[in-house]
């Protein structure tokens, strides 16, 4: 199960009300390596053929069906020196979003 937190969910309106049109967010393999697997976290418009549709917080979440999410995952917003980003909560599900304005 994949949930966001009220701070990134507040982050995330303010995202797609900047983007003018219905997106949500999709999670995606990104690469693996020896340390494990990493997830992209990317706004998407449409659900693609594989995808499962998770709801959290007033979103959809579009998830890849090869992703197998045992645990649940917390994404959460946080400020950093390099800016703003969403990450995730559980070490075995790493998920992070740097976002550009």
């Amino acid at each position: 199960m994949i949930k966001l937190t009220k701070n990134a969910a507040v982050y995330v309106r303010s995202m797609v009300e900047r983007k003018g049109s219905p997106h949500h967010l999709r999670v995606q393999h990104a690469f693996g390596g020896c340390s494990g697997l990493y997830y992209d976290v990317v706004f998407d418009k449409k659900k693609a053929k594989n995808d499962r549709v998770l709801a959290t917080e007033g979103f959809k979440v579009f998830v890849d069906k090869g992703i197998k999410a045992r645990e649940e995952t917390i994404i959460d917003y946080i400020k950093t020196p390099n800016g703003p980003s969403l990450v995730s909560s559980n070490h075995k599900f790493r998920v992070n979003l740097w976002i550009h304005d």
